[in-house]
């Protein structure tokens, strides 16, 4: 109960934080490059999900635009290209009449179309054009707060941190699988501490909940291999292929590299809002949503 409780708290100061940003700018993106290599854009609305597309050399920015827990028809996809400059702010738009998307989060592109969480559905779009997919969502029953996406080969796995739209437990914590026919299939219930990021590694699925201070490995029903940060309110989560790992913490302000089993150093700091981060893997380089300030960052991963 006491872990709950914790849970409950973090939950709700993470909702806080999101409504104050969800403003973002009107004025469109913003790009700054400061002395450190680290890029920064500008101009957003409360980004949550960070993505690149190795085949066409871009990133996708997920903006919740409105509480993370609104079902209000206003979230939106960002495309940019490589050189941090907007492509178009609002690729994807909740506001068109053919698509719904309120709260976007975690994306992944599995046979040429892009899955987003939204709340308790998972929405579909054709990568090609932005528009939905002729199966344009998947509903998952008993959701509550689907979160990341993590996608290797045809595996797909997507999170549901398991609260509502006051951060409340909802006991619908889990994590999920969506097989290749778009059919969805619970892989783990119960006391998971609110899993936020997910990724995969040799089929083998790993979590960073958002209630807790350890990274886990999905093994059946349970938890395996936990490793502890130093730091809670875990979020992002990728899966390096040299088999080191980097976590986002908003405890932390910043990101976290190491192996499972550890130890974990932060390499990334004084990022108020760390959410869902993303390696492009051409340029060697970290995606960071800072989610409350309204902003991406970029930096360089050694």
């Amino acid at each position: 109960m006491r872990r709950m409780k914790r849970m409950h708290t973090l939950l709700t100061l993470w909702f806080a934080l999101s409504l104050a940003a969800c403003g973002g700018s009107k004025n469109g993106a913003k790009t700054t490059a400061p002395p450190s290599g680290m890029l920064e854009i500008a101009g957003f609305a409360a980004p949550e999900s960070a993505l690149y597309v190795a085949d066409g050399d871009y990133y996708l920015i997920s903006n919740v635009n409105g509480g993370p827990g609104d079902v209000d028809d206003n979230g939106f996809i960002s495309k940019l290209g490589a050189d941090g400059k907007i492509i178009a702010l609002r690729w994807i738009d909740g506001a068109a009449a053919d698509v719904t998307l309120s709260a976007p989060k975690g994306m992944g592109i599995r046979a040429g179309k892009l899955y987003v969480t939204d709340l308790d559905h998972v929405r579909v779009f054709d990568m090609a054009t932005g528009k939905p997919a002729a199966t344009p969502e998947i509903a998952l029953e008993g959701a509550t707060f689907l979160n990341d996406i993590a996608v290797q080969g045809d595996q797909l796995v997507v999170s549901d941190t398991g609260v509502d739209a006051k951060f409340a437990p909802t006991g619908a914590a889990a994590v999920w699988s969506i097989d290749s026919s778009d059919a969805p299939t619970k892989l783990i219930g119960g006391d998971l501490e609110g899993p936020n990021g997910v990724a995969i590694s040799g089929g083998q699925v790993w979590v960073a909940p958002f209630g807790g201070k350890h990274l886990y490995r999905v093994d059946g029903e349970a938890r395996a291999d936990l490793t502890e940060l130093g730091a809670g309110s875990l979020d992002g989560l990728v899966m390096l292929a040299d088999g080191r790992i980097l976590v986002s913490s908003w405890e932390a302000k910043g990101v976290f590299l190491g192996k499972a089993g550890g130890p974990f150093t932060q390499i990334v700091s004084d990022v108020g809002s760390p959410a869902d981060i993303e390696v492009d893997v051409k340029r060697n380089r970290l995606v960071v949503p800072n989610m409350m300030g309204n902003s991406v960052r970029f930096y360089p991963l050694k």
